[in-house]
């Protein structure tokens, strides 16, 4: 339980600053919220490996092939969250911040965390 937990606090601390670069492409740059999505999944994914790896899982095996595996992991993710991001918006009318929130959560217990667990970090 306390490695969910804190992979919960690792995914929350990546996808502030996944969201940040988000919002920033959107509002500032005006790139569609899909692009910013996208661009900001990266920001994402670099900080959500670092701290996974070295926090939350505390691996020290070969780091190169866990950056392979959570790099098939993640375009499995950007793929899902941009989709629902997506439905969500265009669709559902949400909000595209709501929109990202509550599939940010989604994924991260029904997804992210999974993968890490018994697949990249394993």
């Amino acid at each position: 339980m306390q490695t969910f937990i804190k992979a919960q606090g690792a995914s929350f601390f990546a996808w502030l600053a996944d969201t940040v670069v988000m919002i920033f492409c959107v509002e500032v740059v005006a790139l569609p919220y899909t692009v910013s999505s996208v661009s900001g999944n990266v920001v994402g994914a670099v900080t959500h490996f670092s701290v996974g790896r070295g926090w939350v899982f505390n691996s020290e095996k070969a780091i190169l092939f866990q950056i392979i595996r959570y790099a098939l992991v993640w375009i499995g993710y950007v793929f899902l969250i941009t989709f629902l991001v997506f439905v969500f918006t265009d669709y559902l009318h949400v909000n595209y911040l709501v929109s990202k929130v509550t599939a940010s959560v989604m994924t991260s217990i029904a997804y992210t965390y999974p993968m890490q667990k018994y697949f990249v970090f394993k």
